[in-house]
């Protein structure tokens, strides 16, 4: 027990010991320990200084890039205004020759329709001189309906149609009823009886509707008394 405690003595003296000395050592040398934290706050505020560095350095080499993009966005966008014109130029030179060309067709058609008409008017003008002369009614006649069938042949051959309407049953589309007819068969209710004036169509599409009168059934009620 004796030998024990007198270990545990000698370790707490040789401790205090070391820490004496360590402390007698930083009272003797007080300037380099200074000099040491000074050196490790100098080091830090080194290493910082140089990190702020870099990162200016790296915002300062940014910007000429900044200074690029934008300089190819204005060239960019200039070149799409130009872009923009050219095409606005070309559309507007495109619709005045589509019109001029549609006037040009317009102008041809118009122009075969007249000359096979011409034929028609040279056979008015003969029909005039031959009434002038004394000729007959009957030749008249005669020549008017030659005039007709001429005029309808030209009609026709453009694509005119006639709308056959008269024993047809009535179409709101292609009719047109100036009146209802009273009628007591049944069988003829809606029908057209009468064509006052002929309809046309021009190649499937509605000209004018036949104007028409149109047949109307109504059942006789008779009067009962008790």
């Amino acid at each position: 027990m004796r030998k024990k405690k007198h270990d545990e003595e000698k370790y707490e003296q040789d401790t205090l010991t070391e820490a004496e000395q360590n402390q007698k050592n930083d009272d003797e040398n007080p300037i380099e320990n200074e000099e040491t934290v000074k050196n490790h706050s100098d080091q830090n505020s080194e290493g910082e200084t140089v990190e702020a560095a870099e990162v200016i350095e790296a915002e300062t080499a940014e910007e000429p890039s900044s200074d690029i993009n934008e300089e190819q966005y204005k060239e960019k966008l200039a070149a799409l205004e130009e872009q923009n014109l050219r095409l606005r130029s070309e559309f507007a030179n495109f619709k005045r020759r589509v019109e001029r060309e549609q006037k040009d067709f317009a102008d041809y058609i118009r122009g075969e329709i007249i000359r096979d008409l011409l034929p028609i008017l040279d056979d008015f003008k003969i029909m005039l001189e031959n009434s002038s002369s004394g000729d007959s009614e009957q030749t008249m006649a005669e020549g008017a309906k030659i005039i007709y069938e001429k005029f309808k042949n030209v009609l026709e051959k453009e694509g005119l149609e006639k709308i056959e309407s008269s024993g047809k049953p009535f179409d709101p589309q292609i009719h047109e009823a100036l009146m209802m007819q009273p009628i007591n068969d049944k069988k003829q209710h809606d029908i057209i009886l009468d064509v006052f004036q002929e309809g046309f169509k021009l190649k499937d599409k509605l000209l004018r509707p036949s104007k028409v009168i149109v047949g109307k059934f109504e059942e006789k009620q008779e009067n009962s008394s008790d």
